[in-house]
């Protein structure tokens, strides 16, 4: 099996199959994001009828256990355990707002930045928060 995105508050594992499931609220809607497992590849898929509109801030929790999975230095970043093939674990934190690209991978080494608005964040974020 690949790498394994798990909640970190349950650590239930997020991608069962291939692409990660977490749930998502924006104002009254609710539904089931299935996103891309790749670092910098922003596609998703919801639910049919489900309007994505760029710009709207969206919550995104564990489906299992329903964790909020906002980070505690930022209200516009989730975060992720990324536990890899040959057992490493990484932080990943992804934005929270719709069509904002920027993602980063977190080691004990480093932050690794992904997306054209990373930028909007690398300043405010905190590595240290994690190790």
């Amino acid at each position: 099996m690949g790498s394994l995105y798990k909640c970190r508050s349950c650590e239930s594992v997020l991608n069962p199959v291939r692409e990660i499931v977490v749930g998502g609220r924006f104002e009254q809607t609710r539904t089931l994001f299935f996103l891309q497992p790749e670092l910098g590849d922003y596609g998703f898929t919801t639910a049919p009828g489900v309007e994505v509109v760029p710009g709207d801030t969206w919550e995104f929790y564990c489906p299992l256990c329903l964790h909020n999975l906002t980070t505690a230095f930022s209200s516009s970043l989730a975060e992720l355990n990324l536990v890899d093939e040959g057992g490493q674990r990484r932080v990943v934190v992804f934005s929270k707002v719709a069509n904002q690209h920027a993602s980063f991978e977190v080691t004990e080494a480093g932050v690794e930045a992904y997306g054209e608005h990373q930028g909007a964040y690398f300043d405010a974020f905190v590595d240290d928060h994690y190790w």
